[in-house]
């Protein structure tokens, strides 16, 4: 006969209890926001009036007991002012961190004592809290809401730019124009968005500064497939008045709610400003599609990656689905990396989770890809981003090859959003070259603090000489080169300056030197040299070649040569020739002081660097360099610049020719070339070479050594020598 075995059963030590009912594990309590004692609207596990009828850990066997608690938010969209968790007599306040933990001792019972204050949202709060006594653990969800229930995740307000970091505005306005504009702002929802696809979108809301007394026209909420020429013509819009539009956050239902498909559209604001204001918030990590930009008399500009973060602005989702473990890389861009040697590339990382996560595992294929890596994060909340960093190594071939990251797990679980993938591209080179950065200023006459802009260019010239490639790009004064007009569309004000056509800066002198610094660093795919002579004495042709070789291979190449003629010296008399100078009086920086001294309209000023003409600067000619690219092959081209129509011209001894190689791709130049004119009818020119080339040290332009003469420039023994 079998004998029965009898087991002991260990009698519950401790339970969760609310109004005085025992909770079950996991069991959700829902509390909705009142006013509270202050007159602002706030959420408690345990009412003032009578604290122990709220949530409460209640022991069940013993007198006192040991206990160690977390407390875990999964989801808010509430706008709280202050999230707070007091137990054991601590009370801790929530900030970027996410969960907390506690150790304290239970006599009888502890209240959990767990709040939220300042409310400013329509949203929720998620919480799970966890306890342990000995080996034994509960939990239970706590759920705060105002006028949202998450009620399986039906509606939800979302955005590029999160609560955090509404938490976290200053409101002493962020974004505007310095004058009387239109100005419009918007976000781009991708068809894919995880949230919001097959969703539709109730209601809107922005946050704007405490300045609003220059908005002089009514609002319009807008939603367009495309980023609209102007407002009229988007698909959907919506007036506010302009007297219900208050400071800080402000919230719009939607007359009409919109379905979102699973096609891409842009949503955003317009409105007018009557003088100069800046009531426009953003903030945050930068993040794609985040916030586009546009005013009266400017294209779009996308703002990412040029460090403003995110628009302040948001939508409510209604018919969403909620996810757990869910996380996205974004696009990572192109990047060079030396055979043999590896490259760390940061890799923007979002939680579409209500979860936040501690960990994500990914993959990386193409060329020479990566297996499963697991890698930690610090907590990232849900809609939070961070980067984390992930090594790429070279490929064995130099070439090009997209790389495609795909993030496998969350926390450890299957990523529930596992079908969308993050690319980059690597190029793996033979070899560095010298780069030569290009600096493009933004200035004008009319702009009062543009000196800053003429004192960084000349820091420059001064510090690194050719090594650097410096043009001033006007705009509204006698200097515009209308052959700039789509390069002219990139600052976001003046004075600016970018580099590279990569990063945007203020052109001050420590801001100019560490900009390039930084270039310089740069691993590049490719030089470019480039020779310009007169083609007769009239000087009306100026005949350019140019030499591109690449050191990667690749048979789907997309680069392309510009040209820029750049003059020195220029002046002219009236006062649109005036220099502004809102420096004037002033003191500080000893590289500045010029400009301290002179009067607030400065006459007879000099320019330099001088944007005077230009041919295809923002793309480069067509068929300028082959898509096929051979690594070490030298590729020429060559134009001849007739530049009779070029009325900005003041001296043309005092020009020089810049040719700009172009990544066509992302429109960033690679490198640059800077060379002056030759006279008409130069000499130094061999049409047959008989002479051993054995004993003589040949170098092209770039300084790359040579075994033979090729056609165009070549330096013998140190002097030029032209080859036809």
């Amino acid at each position: 006969m079998m004998a029965l075995l009898a087991m002991a059963v260990q009698a519950q030590t401790f339970e969760f209890q609310y109004q005085g009912r025992t909770l079950a594990d996991g069991e959700t309590v829902t509390i909705a926001a009142e006013e509270d004692v202050f007159g602002e609207l706030a959420c408690a596990t345990n009412p003032s009036d009578n604290p122990s009828n709220g949530l409460i850990l209640k022991l069940l066997s013993g007198s006192t007991a040991r206990a160690n608690a977390t407390l875990e938010i999964t989801h808010n969209t509430l706008g709280a002012s202050m999230v707070q968790w007091c137990m054991g007599g601590e009370c801790s306040t929530f900030g970027a961190i996410m969960k907390l933990a506690k150790q304290f001792n239970v006599a009888g019972s502890e209240q959990v004592q767990f709040d939220a204050s300042g409310i400013s949202a329509i949203g929720y709060l998620t919480a799970t809290l966890r306890a342990t006594i000995d080996l034994e653990i509960h939990e239970v969800k706590i759920q705060f809401t105002n006028g949202e229930s998450d009620g399986g995740g039906s509606q939800m307000w979302w955005g590029y730019f999160n609560e955090s970091e509404a938490s976290s505005l200053s409101y002493s306005g962020y974004l505007g124009l310095s004058d009387a504009a239109t100005i419009d702002v918007g976000i781009k929802i991708a068809g894919n968005n995880p949230l919001a696809s097959g969703s539709k979108i109730t209601a809107v809301r922005f946050w704007l500064g405490d300045d609003i007394s220059k908005i002089s026209s009514n609002l319009t909420i807008w939603i367009s497939k495309t980023l609209p020429s102007t407002v009229s013509v988007a698909t959907y819009k919506q007036t506010v008045a302009k007297s219900d539009l208050k400071k800080r956050l402000n919230e719009v239902e939607l007359t009409t709610p919109y379905e979102v498909g699973n096609t891409d559209f842009y949503i955003g604001y317009s409105f007018k400003i009557s003088a100069a204001s800046y009531p426009i918030m953003g903030g945050g990590k930068d993040r794609e599609n985040g916030w586009f930009y546009h005013y009266t008399r400017s294209s779009w500009t996308d703002f990412y990656g040029q460090g403003y973060g995110n628009l302040a602005f948001q939508v409510l989702l209604d018919g969403v689905t909620p996810l757990s473990n869910a996380a996205t890389a974004a696009n990572f861009g192109s990047h060079t990396v030396m055979q043999g040697e590896s490259l760390t590339v940061p890799v923007m990382i979002t939680n579409w989770g209500e979860k936040p996560i501690t960990s994500i595992s990914y993959t990386v294929e193409g060329g020479t890809g990566i297996a499963e890596t697991t890698a930690p994060i610090n907590s990232l909340a849900f809609n939070a981003s961070t980067t984390i960093p992930i090594e790429l190594p070279a490929d064995a071939e130099t070439k090009h090859i997209t790389k495609q990251l795909t993030i496998t797990k969350v926390n450890g679980e299957p990523n529930e959003i596992a079908d969308m993938q993050a690319q980059g591209d690597l190029i793996t080179i033979t070899k560095r070259v010298q780069h030569v950065p290009v600096v493009e200023e933004f200035t004008g006459t009319w702009c009062g603090w543009c000196p800053r802009g003429m004192v960084g260019m000349k820091k420059a010239k001064e510090t690194y000489d050719d090594k650097v490639v410096l043009i001033a790009a006007h705009a509204g004064d006698p200097m515009e080169c209308s052959d700039y007009s789509a390069i002219l569309d990139i600052p976001s004000g003046y004075p600016d300056a970018i580099i590279n056509r990569i990063a945007e800066f203020d052109p001050n002198p420590e801001d100019m030197v560490r900009a390039i610094d930084s270039q310089l660093q740069r691993v590049v795919v490719g030089s470019i040299s480039a020779k310009a002579q007169w083609a007769s004495n009239e000087k009306e042709v100026i005949n350019i070649d140019t030499e591109t070789t690449f050191v990667y291979s690749d048979d789907d190449g997309n680069y392309g040569v510009a040209i820029v003629l750049v003059q020195d010296g220029m002046k002219g008399t009236g006062s649109n020739w005036n220099q502004a100078n809102y420096l004037s009086g002033r003191n500080g920086y000893q590289s500045y002081e010029p400009w301290y001294s002179a009067g607030s309209s400065v006459s007879n000023v000099e320019y330099n660097h001088v944007a005077v003409a230009a041919w295809n600067v923002a793309k480069g000619f067509n068929n300028s360099i082959s898509s096929t690219i051979q690594a070490g092959e030298v590729q020429p081209f060559s134009y001849a610049a007739n530049i009779t129509a070029k009325k900005l011209i003041q001296d043309k001894d005092k020009l020089s020719v810049v040719a700009l190689l172009i990544d066509r791709s992302t429109g960033t130049i690679v490198n640059a070339a800077q060379t002056t004119i030759a006279d008409a009818g130069e000499t130094d020119v061999i049409e047959d070479i008989t002479t051993s080339t054995t004993e003589q040290t040949i170098y092209n332009l770039a300084g790359q050594r040579q075994t033979t003469l090729r056609r165009g420039i070549n330096i013998i023994n140190g002097k030029k020598v032209i080859v036809k």
